[in-house]
């Protein structure tokens, strides 16, 4: 018998996924074009309307990179637990 995903949390996970990619395409821009000051990276959130921004220098995107990027006062969304 096959489990058919929550729509809802495919889409949260595909958002999530654009988002991080857009991210690091911003990353390689900038660092490709020498920047030297912030960039404004997308907050990575799992919130479908979510439009902030992360104020980043390519050093410190490098070191957190490994986590998710979240705007101040935002938080990552869990999977609801089945009963």
């Amino acid at each position: 018998m096959a489990i058919n995903p929550d729509p809802r949390t495919a889409e949260v996970s595909s958002r999530s996924e654009r988002v991080r990619a857009s991210n690091e395409k911003l990353a390689r821009a900038a660092a490709r074009l020498r920047f030297v000051s912030r960039v404004p990276f997308l907050c990575e959130c799992d919130s479908d309307g979510c439009r902030e921004l992360v104020l980043l220098s390519l050093e410190d995107f490098g070191r957190v990179r490994s986590g998710t990027i979240i705007a101040p006062g935002h938080e990552r969304r869990r999977p609801a637990q089945a009963p």
